[in-house]
């Protein structure tokens, strides 16, 4: 997909990962890391945001399950 965004092309996220989110939100699943994975690399392709490995832990650290506090 990233070959695509530098080339100027359309990356195929909505064929992959959206259509994992769009499927699971048709039967009320959550799918939050497809979500933003989708949601990042559109953000790339607009020219908004510039691949990172900050983008990356940003994602990462959006969808890591959080814990309860200890009791």
């Amino acid at each position: 997909m990233l070959s695509a965004i530098e080339r100027g092309r359309v990356p195929a996220i909505d064929f992959l990962n959206g259509e994992v989110v769009t499927h699971a939100a048709r039967h009320g699943l959550a799918v939050p890391v497809n979500a933003a994975v989708v949601a990042a690399v559109r953000r790339l392709a607009s020219g908004e945001l510039r691949p990172s490995r900050e983008l990356l832990d940003q994602v990462v650290e959006e969808t890591r399950p959080k814990r309860p506090p200890p009791a």
